[in-house]
């Protein structure tokens, strides 16, 4: 796979258009995931994913494969959320009504149905109050805990991304960590999830 994706990057960066297309098709999921973890809007998060891979396009002569092409897609991303920020165009989570991000795993799969029910009401509601505490954390924690905990991603990639040492990921990510479960941990009673420790 990687060395498929090194003849794909190869032939965009010759400006062959068809391969920039199939590494689109390849991470474009993956980067509206993230986009939309970063800003919580459907619409927002698509136009970040599109800003992302036409920078992508225009920088592909000055990428140099020193990092993996996902890590240098998901760099370019934070960057513009950042700036988009900068430019008082706050990206924040705002109210999603049906269209919500893939929650950790013990909210996957929640039932949607055309009949509210209590659970499916529970669950809309424990989704609001989290991506509410989410939103309150600064942005480079979100950024953190999203590519850590919704993608995955190794601390030192996340590092490389975000231009931090590891030692700064770690101890982001374990703020946020605390942040989280300080703001959720009504949640445990509200929501019948056991005490709160």
């Amino acid at each position: 796979m990687k060395n498929a994706e090194q003849k794909l990057v190869a032939a965009a960066r010759t400006g062959d258009q068809d391969s920039f297309k199939e590494l689109v098709e390849m991470y474009k999921g993956r980067l509206f995931k993230y986009a939309m973890g970063l800003t919580g809007d459907w619409d927002a998060a698509d136009e970040l994913a599109q800003q992302t891979f036409i920078k992508a396009y225009k920088g592909l002569p000055t990428y140099r494969g020193a990092s993996a092409f996902a890590s240098w897609l998901f760099k370019i991303m934070t960057n513009l959320n950042i700036d988009n920020s900068r430019r008082n165009k706050p990206l924040s989570f705002s109210e999603l009504g049906d269209r919500h991000i893939d929650e950790p795993n013990a909210l996957k799969g929640a039932a949607h149905s055309s009949q509210p029910t209590d659970a499916n009401l529970d669950s809309e509601q424990l989704n609001a109050r989290i991506q509410t505490a989410l939103d309150r954390l600064s942005m480079q924690q979100r950024s953190i805990f999203i590519m850590r905990h919704y993608h995955d991603l190794p601390l030192k990639t996340i590092g490389e991304i975000l231009g931090v040492t590891t030692g700064t990921v770690k101890s982001q990510l374990f703020r946020a960590l605390q942040g989280l479960r300080k703001q959720l941990a009504p949640l445990r009673s509200d929501f019948g999830l056991g005490e709160a420790s």
